[in-house]
């Protein structure tokens, strides 16, 4: 059965453990598949889930953070976007540490799965992460998040920056234009 979506509030750049919670039999694991990823949760269109084509994009829907098979980790199916940011944490309870959380992690829903023999997975586990501003000072990350919509961030830093320095640019070029025309 699936547990309540779990919320877990983390300060950008830092560390912290998925808890998928799942507390297997002693030698089971070697017989089990695990499966940690994030959750899809933009809107499909009715007849399938990837689209292909000229006019639009294929698109990767979930991202692999841990695939375990009969008690070995399979890096090759982990997602880019997680590659050496995350390990198996032996808590005894099979779950994942992610580490430098970034902007682009917030609000993402991480699914845990499990399936004895590995045959067919069951969610075991819904966790909701959040980030927050840093408590200790330090701002690893200085971008103002906005929030529009559910699920909708939009880091302003990335429209902002671009824009002052075009108007700054244009500026100089003006001055420069206007001087030249004193001169003459």
């Amino acid at each position: 059965s699936v547990t309540p979506e779990d919320l877990v509030e983390v300060p950008l750049g830092q560390s912290t453990v998925l808890s998928c919670q799942l507390h297997l039999p002693p030698g089971s694991l070697a017989e089990s598949c695990i499966l940690v990823q994030t959750k899809d949760t933009r809107e499909k269109e009715p007849s399938s889930l990837f689209v292909t084509g000229p006019e639009k994009e294929v698109e990767v829907l979930e991202q692999v953070l841990l695939y375990l098979r009969k008690g070995q980790e399979k890096p090759e199916f982990q997602s880019p976007l997680y590659r050496n940011r995350t390990s198996r944490w032996d808590g005894g309870d099979v779950s994942v540490q992610l580490w430098n959380v970034s902007v682009r992690d917030n609000n993402t829903v991480f699914q845990c799965f499990v399936t004895p023999g590995c045959q067919e997975y069951v969610l075991k586990r819904e966790i909701t992460l959040r980030t927050v501003e840093r408590t200790d000072g330090v701002n690893q990350n200085p971008t103002v998040t906005v929030t529009a919509g559910v699920n909708q961030n939009f880091t302003v830093t990335a429209v902002v920056v671009p824009v002052l320095l075009l108007l700054l640019l244009g500026a100089t070029a003006f001055r420069c234009v206007c001087t030249r025309i004193k001169r003459e």
